[in-house]
């Protein structure tokens, strides 16, 4: 009997103060992943307001719930939901041996899994779990992961090859945030299998572009392999 419902960013900066609405419904959500067992694979990742459509008039002001969404969590790293707006070694290199100058998505890509939890009126009216993952065997106990100083050469390699092209024109790019988090990737030749791999999500925006921080909270400009230093791909998970 749930109403359909438009959903406006309510943490518009991650320094945002929660309400005594929020935290409540929060309480209730955070109860249901305790009792069911997901807290324990699952982490709160963000918090969104739920507004009521009204005819004709867009969203209405009034907020009538919360949605919580959890990610998932591996030994107490996440498998962050990012997308990647840059693209990666391993098309560019695909993309060479066909004679293109780039290569399009190849393969469709599972998209990441998250849990939501939607609380109105004090009660759960919508739950959502995204591209379940069984999750299978740790292959490495120990992965030797590159410098911090290598990343970062990578980093600017990634940038000056997949943005800022033009010779002789002034961009900005603005880094708000740098995380290591955990990437699906496809395994190679094994359809719908895939590895957890370590990697850097460098997260900012380009004015010059006319983007802006609350746009770019979920998109990273530029992933990198914290194993082997490559420009990979989050979106199409290679």
């Amino acid at each position: 009997d749930r109403k359909s419902s438009v959903y406006g960013i309510y943490y518009e900066k991650p320094d945002a103060e929660p309400c005594a609405e929020s935290e409540a419904a929060k309480a209730i959500a955070e109860d249901f992943m305790q009792r069911s067992g997901l807290s324990e694979t699952f982490v709160l990742e963000r918090v969104q307001a739920v507004r009521p459509v009204e005819d004709g008039t867009g969203s209405s002001k009034e907020i009538t719930g919360y949605e919580f969404s959890y990610v998932p969590v591996y030994d107490g790293v996440k498998a962050q939901q990012y997308w990647t707006t840059s693209g990666s070694d391993t098309a560019q290199q695909k993309a060479a041996e066909k004679g293109l100058h780039e290569m399009p998505d190849y393969d469709a890509y599972l998209g990441p899994e998250n849990m939501i939890v939607t609380v109105e009126d004090g009660r759960i009216v919508h739950l959502d779990w995204s591209n379940y993952v069984s999750r299978g065997e740790r292959i490495n106990e120990n992965v030797k992961l590159l410098s911090f100083s290598e990343i970062e050469k990578a980093f600017k390699n990634a940038i000056f090859t997949g943005y800022f092209t033009d010779e002789g024109v002034d961009r900005t790019l603005i880094v708000t945030r740098v995380e290591l988090n955990l990437m699906r990737m496809k395994r190679k030749d094994v359809k719908d299998a895939y590895y957890l791999v370590p990697v850097w999500d460098f997260l900012g925006y380009s004015p010059d572009w006319g983007d802006n921080e609350p746009a770019r909270l979920n998109s990273a400009y530029v992933t990198i392999n914290a194993v082997d230093g490559t420009r990979v791909n989050r979106t199409n998970g290679y």
